[in-house]
Order: structure tokens, then sequence, then C-alpha cells
């Protein structure tokens, strides 16, 4: 199990997590080892830095920010590694950094990561159907090509 320890807290609002968004940010750096194989990503932007090897290393560095797990939820310590790769992972498909058909395996990490940071499995399967269902709403639609 590696929970994720080396981060800060920032509750915003009455109801922090569930009608309004939280933020969380690294007071380290993250190293995963994710499933997402065979691509070398680079992003950065105000919310921090991410790179991505071909060997499936995903490195969160220091003051990486995240809003948690999306949703009516509570973030605890068995969400909050899941759901800053899930979020680190998403933010580069957005930016055309990865392929959108790898969003099933950017949900299927939430999952893995969560169950290994011991969440309930029911917990973790709620979990990633709901980003199944509702996360690609925070992609950008593949465009479709006119006819010549």
């Amino acid at each position: 199990m590696a929970i994720l320890s080396k981060y800060h807290y920032e509750k915003r609002g009455l109801l922090h997590g569930l009608l309004t968004k939280d933020c969380l940010e690294l007071d380290g750096r993250l190293i995963v080892w994710t499933r997402v194989r065979g691509y070398r990503a680079h992003f950065e932007d105000e919310r921090g830095t991410i790179d991505l090897f071909p060997d499936g290393r995903l490195v969160l560095h220091k003051q990486y920010r995240w809003d948690g797990a999306s949703g009516p939820t509570w973030d605890t310590i068995t969400t909050m590694r899941g759901s800053a790769v899930h979020d680190a992972l998403y933010r580069l498909i957005a930016a055309g950094k990865l392929p959108r058909k790898l969003k099933w395996k950017a949900d299927a990490e939430l999952y893995i990561i969560m169950r290994e940071d011991e969440a309930y499995w029911a917990r973790a399967a709620y979990y990633m159907v709901c980003v199944e269902i509702f996360g690609g709403l925070h992609l950008p639609t593949p465009r479709k090509r006119r006819a010549a």
C-alpha cells in the first residue's frame, strides 16, 4: 500500500467536497507506475507539472494541484492518490498529449489505485462507474471530419 501522504488540503465552503471543490496540493513529488504504457508526455500549466514516460511511470511534481474526486463524494486517504493520477491522465488527454481512447485506462487506474490504497471494493467500483459515465464530459469531444 502506497497511500498518498504528502499533500495539503484547502477546504472551501461549508459543504466542502460536496457542493464546492476543495483544492489539494502535493507537498512532494508523486511517482506512480501506471498501465498507460508506450506514451511520452509532458504538460505544465498553472496547476502543476505532469510527466508520463513510455514505461508507464507518471510523475506529478511538487505543488501539483487537483480538486480530488468529483461528484457527491468525500475525499479520503483511500481516494487521494487515485484521484490525483486520474486527474493528471485526464489533463494529458484534454491537452492533446494522449489520445482520447485512453480514457478507459485512466478510469481503470482510479479503481486499481483506490483498491491498492485499501478502499472498499464497492466504493472503488462506484467511483469507476461514475467516471465511466460522466468523466467524458470533462474531455474535449473528438472532431468529426467533414467530407471533402
